[in-house]
C-alpha cells in the first residue's frame, strides 16, 4: 500500500474554490483486482480429487500436463487405495 502524501489535504484545499467547497474528509479506498473477485465467486465446495490436486500442484510448480506422469500418479493412487482397503479388512 502506498502511504498518503503528507500535504494531500492542503493540495485539495488549494485546488478547490474557497467560497464554494469545503473539504470534510479524504477517504482512501482500495480497488480489488479482477482475479480476487473471480476467485471469490468460484468457491468449490467438494474436496478436490487426488488427480485434480496433483494437477494443480504440478502446474503451480511450472510443469506442463503430461499423460505419462498422470498415468503413473493414478497407478500410485490406486495402489494406495488398495492398500487402505486391505488394511481396513485385516
Amino acid at each position: 500500500a502506498i502511504p498518503p502524501q503528507p500535504n494531500l489535504r492542503q493540495q485539495f484545499e488549494d485546488a478547490l474554490p474557497k467560497d464554494r467547497y469545503r473539504l470534510v474528509r479524504i477517504s482512501r479506498q482500495y480497488l480489488s483486482n479482477e482475479t480476487s473477485a473471480e476467485s471469490k465467486q468460484s468457491i468449490h465446495l467438494e474436496p478436490p480429487t487426488p488427480e485434480k490436486l496433483f494437477q494443480q500442484i504440478w502446474e503451480k510448480k511450472g510443469y506442463h500436463a503430461d499423460d505419462e506422469v498422470t498415468k503413473d500418479f493414478l497407478s500410485l493412487v490406486s495402489e494406495a487405495q488398495k492398500q487402505l482397503e486391505d488394511d481396513q479388512t485385516v
